[in-house]
């Protein structure tokens, strides 16, 4: 079968890149023709983004984001109240 898919996003390594290209991967592999319109890479589409304020253009990846808040201690298991001890004579610590 002969599949044809439009893309439209300013970033190539954008998450819709990514889908992008995990189709055409899975459509090929299944042994079906793929053609690929990149609007952004064929110059149909200006992007008004400034380059700079595109999340994949950041120094800062996804990923790194996501591998530095699963690293952060997890404060939402902790028990919210603390639990008191009191000395056999009654004052509280």
């Amino acid at each position: 079968m002969r599949i044809f898919i439009v893309h439209a996003h300013p970033e190539p390594n954008s998450f819709n890149g990514a889908l992008t290209r995990a189709a055409e991967q899975a459509l090929v592999a299944a042994g079906h023709e793929v053609v690929i319109s990149d609007l952004y890479a064929m110059g149909s589409i200006r992007c008004r983004i400034a380059a700079t304020s595109r999340p994949c253009a950041m120094r800062t990846t996804i990923a790194s984001r996501l591998k530095r808040r699963m690293l952060r201690p997890r404060t939402d298991l902790l028990p919210t109240s603390r639990r008191r001890w009191t000395s056999s004579s009654g004052a509280t610590s």
